[in-house]
């Protein structure tokens, strides 16, 4: 199941802290207070280890993770607006006398460093615009405005809005008069009231300051706090030391915000409160446990990693205690995997989920479930069974001591049912191909279907058409994929590319002389992970590897006898089906025969904080579930997808191919496999070594292939499905006389392969940098894989660096450039070229496509052609892209676009100018972090440089703000003839509960591309095991 986006699951979890909390879930006072603080405000800068009011202490601000910091802010003598406190400068500075008679000049000559210690002599009195690019992006500014009237107010606005960002500032200010003149000047700016007595309180609050100041000495009178709150006005609150005796003084008032000179120590301090009652909740993982529900005893040895190896007698309760070992390490993260799988996150979050719950019921499976169970494996009900009863055995074993997160929310986990692994959510998640229809569809609207193909060509190419009429492709519905985007917004991430890497090498080409195999799928960063690593031994059952942790089983690993990994393949699975109502009945629409009534299911979705259920009607066709009905023009538009049929829970088919034994049964097994669609390479210890694309492919029409798959159709039978392709036809290869075989999310398929499986692949440059190196030399050694799973050698970045020195920049930019045209296109974290290189691709690719696209649609036009159509464009002169002097306007696109780079590029910090890894770095944030500075402090992981970008073979895609969005967490490396030899990543931690050694252990180790040992004989477990936990049956 999929994790969630951010923002979105941000704004849900403020509404379900809204309810009042259940007594025996809360978290004691002093807890709940310091993760309650949401802004935390360096005064005067980081001025307890730093020269206040300077850039240093500003920047020691922005290091230590404050969120606002205060600056005081003064007029020079020629009106140019500088940071002191004092209206004199002998305190701060080597000099004497007011700041009002010098000019900016003569403060500029000012020591404004060695009073503080002489480690910073020579730091100079920063002026207001200096101080505000240093924290653009980076930080709230406070300011203390220490002069009043229209002029100095005019020039405080005019410096913030050409060198600050409005919506991160806030205005200290000293009367209402004073308040309401900003908010004029500064609509978007928030406002604190620094109130010279405690009367004035309402006066601010009626004024719309946001914020009221009170002076801690005031807080003797204990009505003014709730004063402050009747006024729905937040709390500020000042302290300086930031120690213990002074915060837990301060908390004791439920502050909204506070400030000390010290953010370090501050959000230190504050922190250690969560990290109290962390670790007060944290699971048993040795000694001994007695469990209703197990037939025999079980043996966990959790090893220095936090690998659990289990050990049982029999398959029942092997999954049991898989299901209790999750629980104890990932409650939470399942529990709200488990809610957007059936449709139930509302209950705990309120009304902003009851459109992912639409949707979550929308498409679940409603057909035979018999058919369903033994479509994966003829045993799984019995695993899924023991499994979620393994899960329920730790949420009783809980009680009230339940991890943070749901102290902290208010709400109790819900006990599972064993249909609620077969959930589809996941599933659609990596389906995505329906997206594109609608895109490609909305494509078309603007530019003409000719021109769409060459905008955003398809692989292979083909002359796709549209059969909508005209009137049906001109009105398609905008809101159609809204409870699609609820649902995979509500919990971490948005839809994105899915790029992974494997290979796998025969013994022949290998120094062990049996087969080496990797694996890197790549998926959303998230925290924690959206795998778990397992061993699961017994009877029938040695199997290890990483799964989805709300699954029984191993999902990506080796047994005794074969290993196998994964990626995805742009399998088409799925269309987007118009249908016709009947005018006269809207519960009919068009069939092969008639109208026929829609199949209607009748839901009620729990919502916290509403007294009733709110009811929604499910309607389905016979191609899918119905995603938007439109009754003025008669008409319903149906999902078909292969995962509403039987077997379409993903990765739920590895209970049975983590039990093969060899090739054969390892392709059978593969039969099952419905979704996601993936390419699987293959390796058995008897030397053998295949290639598998395994995806339930729809053959669509009579004849296979009706119609392309890549527009929305029209519900009429000549484009139905008419099948599926059998498993005995899917692309596949084994034992190539090459001796490897490779895969990274390319079209892969053979050109003389009979079938269509889809039209979506990613670039080949992660296939190219690999397959060149994979073929740069006959033997291999394990150890050395890891040097091509860290690659971050950019083929695009090589590509631009020639097209640059080809056409050569401007004069004025022609010494920054050589920092692309001499460079070799290798994204280290020290790379100088890095931040450039990203500047310039953004805007190269937007100039590109606005001059076929309106600007706001540039966002269209990258979801379905992307930086290898641009190359290409510019790379050929291609006249199509460019015009009849296709040569001059491509030098011009080069030229303006590198300039507006360098322009951004000096913009920066002189840090990120220079590395790579200053820039572009990643953070693992858990979901409740968006609630306030100290969960983010006491909850995330990181931040690390990183090198690469989305197109290196060690991806590490990134966002607008180059912060790494996905990537490999999850890595494997084996040798065949040695299982012990096997290498793992997985980022950041075993473990999701915070306080955990287990939490964050393997994020640094990962990011300096460092693997552990993923031992698996009972030997070399023995060797490596740090605890052990014995479950026992209760006594009949």
């Amino acid at each position: 199941m999929a994790a969630m986006v951010r923002p979105l699951f941000a704004s849900l979890l403020v509404v379900a802290l809204v309810a009042p909390l259940a007594a025996q879930q809360t978290l004691p006072a002093e807890v709940a207070a310091a993760l309650a603080v949401k802004q935390l405000v360096a005064h005067r800068g980081s001025s307890s280890d730093r020269p206040e009011n300077t850039l240093a202490s500003t920047r020691r601000a922005i290091e230590v993770g404050a969120t606002a910091v205060e600056v005081d802010v003064r007029l020079s003598k020629d009106k140019r607006l500088v940071l002191r406190h004092d209206a004199q400068l002998e305190r701060t500075t080597n000099s004497k006398g007011l700041i009002s008679v010098k000019t900016l000049a003569e403060l500029k000559a000012l020591d404004a460093g060695s009073w503080f210690a002489v480690e910073f002599k020579g730091e100079r009195i920063p002026t207001l615009e200096e101080a505000l690019v240093v924290c653009r992006g980076q930080i709230d500014v406070l300011l203390d405005l220490k002069e009043s009237g229209d002029e100095y107010a005019e020039l405080v606005a005019a410096a913030i809005r050409s060198h600050g960002e409005e919506a991160r500032i806030i205005v200290g200010v000293r009367s209402v008069e004073q308040a309401q003149q900003f908010r004029k000047l500064l609509p978007k700016a928030r406002q604190l009231g620094l109130i010279a007595k405690p009367d004035e309180i309402e006066a601010y609050a009626q004024a719309g300051v946001e914020m009221i100041r009170l002076w801690p000495r005031w807080l003797t009178d204990e009505t003014l706090v709730a004063r402050v709150r009747k006024a729905k006005a937040q709390l500020h609150l000042n302290g300086t030391t930031g120690q213990t005796e002074e915060v837990t003084a301060l908390l004791a008032h439920r502050p909204d915000s506070l400030s000390a000179d010290d953010p370090a120590r501050l959000l230190t301090t504050l922190s250690e409160f969560a990290a109290v009652a962390q670790r007060e909740v944290l699971s048993q993982t040795q000694g001994e446990m007695t469990l209703a529900g197990l037939e025999q005893p079980v043996e966990i040895a959790r090893d220095q990693w936090g690998v659990p190896h289990i050990y049982a007698k029999n398959s029942h309760d092997l999954f049991f205690a898989q299901g209790y070992v999750v629980a104890q390490d990932r409650l939470f993260q399942i529990d709200l995997w488990r809610r957007q799988g059936v449709g139930e996150l509302a209950e705990v979050m309120g009304p902003s989920a009851i459109e992912a719950d639409k949707f979550a019921r929308l498409i679940r499976y409603r057909g035979d479930m018999e058919r369903e169970w033994l479509s994966y494996s003829p045993d799984t009900q019995a695993i899924a069974t023991a499994f979620t009863r393994g899960i329920n055995a730790y949420i009783d074993q809980c009680g009230d001591r339940l991890p943070v997160e749901f102290r902290q929310l208010g709400y109790r986990p819900k006990k599972w049912q064993p249909a609620d692994i077969l959930g589809r959510s996941s599933g659609i998640y990596m389906s995505q191909n329906f997206r594109n229809e609608v895109q490609r569809l909305k494509l078309i609207q603007l530019v003409g279907d000719e021109k769409a193909r060459w905008l955003a060509p398809v692989d292979p190419a083909t002359n796709y058409q549209l059969h909508l009429s005209p009137a049906d492709a001109k009105a398609f519905p905008e809101k159609l994929l809204h409870g699609y985007e609820a649902l995979t917004k509500s919990l971490s991430f948005t839809p994105a590319k899915s790029e992974s890497n494997n290979w796998v090498v025969s013994g022949a080409r290998s120094r062990s002389g049996k087969p080496l195999l990797a694996s890197d799928p790549h998926r959303a960063i998230a925290l924690p992970s959206l795998r778990y690593v397992v061993h699961l031994h017994a009877p029938g059952w040695n199997v290890i590897g990483a799964g989805e942790p709300g699954l029984p089983g191993v999902a990506i690993g080796h047994n005794e006898r074969i290993a196998w990994g994964f990626t995805i393949i742009g399998a088409d699975t799925a269309d987007i089906v118009v249908e016709e109502l009947n005018p006269a009945n809207a519960d009919q629409y068009a069939a092969l025969d008639g109208f026929q009534t829609f199949a209607t299911y009748e839901e009620q979705i729990v919502v916290k904080g509403m007294p009733n259920p709110t009811k929604v009607s499910i309607k389905h066709s016979r191609h899918g579930p119905i995603l938007h009905i439109d009754r003025e023009r008669n008409r319903a538009y149906a999902l078909q997808w292969s995962g509403s049929e039987p077997g379409g829970a993903a990765y739920l088919a590895s209970l049975g191919v983590a039990r093969a034994q060899n090739q054969e049964q390892f392709r059978r097994a593969l039969g099952a496999w419905h979704v996601p669609g993936l390419n699987f390479v293959y390796a058995d210890v008897d030397g053998n070594i295949g290639w598998v694309a395994a995806a339930h492919y729809p053959l669509r029409g009579a004849k296979g292939h009706a119609h392309s798959g890549l527009l929305p159709v029209p519900g009429k039978a000549e484009f139905d499905w008419s099948g599926f392709l059998p498993p005995a036809e899917h692309p596949r290869r084994f034992n190539p006389p090459e001796g490897a075989l490779l895969t990274a999310n390319h079209n892969i398929v053979p050109a003389d392969y009979p079938h269509v499986v889809g039209y979506e692949f990613t670039p080949r440059y992660r296939f190219q940098r690999l397959h060149n190196r994979l073929t740069s030399k006959d033997q291999w050694e394990l150890g050395e894989f890891r040097s091509l799973q860290q690659d971050s050698v950019s083929l695009p970045a090589q590509a631009l660096a020639k097209l640059l020195r080809d056409v050569g920049a401007n004069a004025e930019e022609a010494e920054v450039a050589r920092l692309l045209t001499d460079w070799d296109g290798h994204l280290s974290v020290d790379s100088p070229a890095g931040a450039l290189y990203a500047l310039w691709q953004k805007e190269l690719q937007a100039a590109l496509f606005q001059r076929h696209v309106p600007p706001e649609h540039v966002k269209l036009l990258n979801s379905l052609a992307g930086i290898e159509t641009v190359i290409a464009a510019l790379e050929q002169c291609d006249s199509r892209w460019l015009g009849a002097d296709a040569k001059e306007q491509r030098d011009a696109i080069v030229r303006e676009s590198f300039q507006r780079a360098v322009a951004k590029w000096k913009q920066l910090p002189t840090a990120q100018q220079a590395r790579w890894g200053a820039l572009h770095q990643v953070t693992f944030r858990h979901p409740l972090a968006s609630l306030g500075v100290v969960n983010a402090r006491a909850l995330n992981v990181g931040p690390f440089e990183r090198p690469g970008e989305g197109n290196t073979p060690n991806n590490t895609r990134y966002d607008d703000h180059f912060q790494q969005i996905h990537g490999a967490s999850y890595r494997q490396l084996f040798d065949l003839a040695d299982w012990d030899r096997g290498l793992a990543t997985s980022a950041p931690g075993q473990s999701g509960q915070p306080g955990s050694a287990h939490y964050n252990d393997l994020a640094e180790p990962w990011s300096r591309g460092e693997y552990f040992p993923l031992v698996y004989s009972r030997a070399k477990v023995t060797e490596v095991t740090k605890q052990r936990l014995w479950l026992k049956p209760m006594a009949k």
